[in-house]
């Protein structure tokens, strides 16, 4: 990896196949293009950029879809949208009426919490603490599970609290993967919501004190690989008793955070907790060979200089932004 560029006072950033789109000066740029594709209102929230165009939303919940050519394609009122699939197939709230819609087909009433798109062909989320499953093809609710965990002891606040959806890991084998607070981890089958398998704590089957920041699913060999900021942790899903290994203890080194995209590479940020407890490193992990292959280390000003970013990477480019929103974009050699 080399730098390929360090840019300052970025807003949202993504890259999406051979480019880099970015926001800067109120106004959205692609890399290397001095004309930018659009400039943004004042009152503009943020940006969700997709591989075939952004949506542009507001703090009064107005939408605007454009394409990568600056070409207005639809715009929303009142509307606070989850996921997107394309511009006609969109998760969404219709604020004004209090309702869930898919597209123009309504789904239920309220709020949703998390939500997960699976192939473009299952829909998974949660509203008024029920997991529900849709199968976008005809819009309709296949199923509804019910949750109610225990409250779960909190060892870095001291106190019990109310076990909550963290994350949808994803879907290996009609199974949907799911990690709760508490490092509960439950299988739900994805045709008929029934319960597959559950880790009540991974933390009491593996014997050790941790805490999960974050988990990815290879659903090419169905393994969920753990960051557990000391500990790397797998599960292999495919086993019957769906076994679980702490696979690398890094000792001295935290990762805190990370992003996957398949393979067995990891992108992640983190510390050398004997130096500092900030984010200060940036890098490449290995599953395979549980090494890290790259790091990059920021030069810290002070104690609230950090990299606060989810790193994004391809096959050509690596990226991250730290707490002064300052990109860094480096280049594979």
């Amino acid at each position: 990896m080399k730098i390929l560029e360090i840019k300052d006072k970025i807003g949202n950033w993504q890259i999406i196949k051979d480019k880099i789109y970015f926001i800067k000066d109120s106004s959205i740029f692609r890399l290397n293009d001095e004309i930018p594709i659009i400039e943004l209102n004042d009152n503009y929230w943020g940006v969700i950029f997709k591989n075939d165009f952004f949506n542009v939303f507001t703090i009064e919940s107005l939408n605007t879809f454009y394409d990568y050519n600056g070409n207005q394609l639809k715009f929303l009122e009142e509307t606070f949208i989850y996921d997107i699939i394309s511009q006609k197939e969109f998760l969404y709230r219709d604020i004004k009426e209090n309702k869930i819609f898919f597209s123009d087909d309504f789904v239920c009433f309220g709020k949703i919490v998390n939500s997960h798109i699976y192939k473009n062909l299952y829909l998974f989320f949660i509203n008024n603490d029920n997991l529900l499953s849709l199968f976008i093809k005809n819009k309709g609710i296949i199923w509804t599970y019910q949750f109610s965990f225990p409250k779960f002891y909190n060892e870095l606040h001291l106190d019990y609290e109310e076990t909550k959806l963290e994350k949808f890991i994803g879907v290996y084998e009609n199974e949907l993967w799911i990690l709760f607070s508490g490092n509960r981890i439950l299988a739900l089958d994805i045709n008929t919501g029934e319960e597959q398998y559950q880790f009540e704590s991974l933390n009491k089957t593996l014997d050790t004190s941790f805490f999960i920041n974050n988990c990815f699913l290879d659903e090419t060999t169905g393994v969920i690989k753990i960051l557990a900021y000391l500990y790397y942790i797998e599960i292999d899903t495919k086993t019957k008793t769906k076994e679980a290994f702490i696979k690398k203890d890094f000792k001295d080194f935290s990762m805190v955070n990370g992003s996957y995209y398949g393979g067995d590479i990891i992108y992640f940020v983190g510390n050398n907790k004997s130096q500092s407890i900030s984010n200060n490193i940036t890098g490449i992990f290995n599953t395979k060979t549980l090494e890290i292959e790259w790091s990059y280390e920021l030069e810290i000003k002070d104690k609230f200089h950090f990299f606060v970013d989810v790193p994004q990477a391809n096959d050509k480019y690596f990226g991250v932004k730290d707490s002064e929103n300052t990109l860094y974009l480096f280049e594979r050699e």
